[in-house]
């Protein structure tokens, strides 16, 4: 379990509780969850385990049982952890030599230092409308989208490289919806078109598999919005208007908007301040919780 192990894959100690269990299975299957706790299964690439160890009894129930979920994300001594960029629901952003000439209708994992991009499960076995993609603090994916029509909310399942299906949401959100997470919790803010009551903000605990219904937001949040997270404060923010969510309180709170007219292509949260980019990406307003307040901030040079 120590971060000091000299090892360059992690996959090297899931083998190794693969073979410590089978030398004795009657005995050791006993102790499955303990030694699930050491292996970092989220440094693992999925297509490794699917070629060296998938038929293994161990690791059929790390991924039955959920324990994959589990345990450290950072990397150990001789490792070199990278960070990927992930697409989902849109064209394939690459060139199509590099992603094989096939069309991107699912998600996919793209690594910038050796341009490669990974297809990230079997979402592309049918088209769908995407909606919402949310990274957790353990780095598990959560997904929320519409294929033809429905709703379908996922998990990611790295060892198996397979997005598993979890509880749906109470209410059948619009296709505009998007996905925030704090205290271990999956918020999902949406629109409920037909709804007589506005029931458009529910949470989803992975703990126990169910979602919860909280405040909705007081209005509409029509097709046009964003959301980020300080804290166990979600602010959702449009041209139109900034809200803050206390998700401890369950209590909505109007703030300062915007009130330079901008085309928002993104928000997202750094240092306890919200940071606001347009859809050329030429200009950046931040917006200090402290102060209530927005300002402008200088936008780096972006290649041609």
């Amino acid at each position: 379990s120590s971060d000091d192990l000299d090892i360059q894959s992690e996959l090297l100690v899931l083998q190794t509780v693969e073979r410590w269990i089978d030398y004795n299975p009657e005995e050791r299957m006993g102790h499955l969850e303990e030694v699930a706790s050491v292996v970092r299964f989220s440094l693992i690439s999925p297509d490794k385990v699917v070629k060296h160890i998938s038929c293994l009894q161990a690791t059929k129930h790390f991924r039955e049982s959920g324990l994959c979920e589990k345990g450290c994300t950072q990397g150990r001594l001789g490792m070199d952890a990278k960070e990927l960029l992930v697409f989902f629901g849109t064209p394939n952003p690459l060139t199509t030599s590099i992603y094989s000439g096939r069309t991107l209708r699912g998600a996919a994992a793209y690594d910038p230092e050796t341009k490669r991009m990974y297809e990230l499960g079997d979402l592309s076995l049918e088209p769908f409308l995407s909606s919402a993609i949310i990274v957790s603090e353990e780095n598990i994916l959560y997904l929320l989208y519409h294929p033809s029509g429905d709703q379908q909310f996922m998990r990611y399942d790295a060892v198996s490289n397979h997005w598993v299906k979890k509880a749906s949401p109470l209410f059948k959100h619009a296709s505009s919806s998007d996905l925030a997470y704090v205290g271990n919790k999956v918020y999902l803010f949406g629109d409920v078109p037909g709804a007589e009551n506005n029931q458009n903000v529910e949470y989803f605990d992975p703990a126990f598999n169910q979602w919860t219904a909280v405040t909705p937001f007081p209005g509409k949040l029509r097709d046009y919005f964003f959301t980020a997270s300080i804290g166990q404060d979600i602010y959702v923010v449009s041209p139109k208007f900034l809200y803050r969510y206390n998700t401890t309180t369950d209590l909505w709170h109007q703030l300062s908007k915007l009130t330079t007219r901008l085309c928002i292509n993104d928000v997202w949260a750094h240092a306890g301040k919200l940071y606001c980019v347009n859809m050329s990406m030429t200009l950046m307003f931040v917006y200090n919780p402290e102060t209530d307040s927005w300002y402008k901030e200088d936008v780096l040079d972006l290649p041609e």
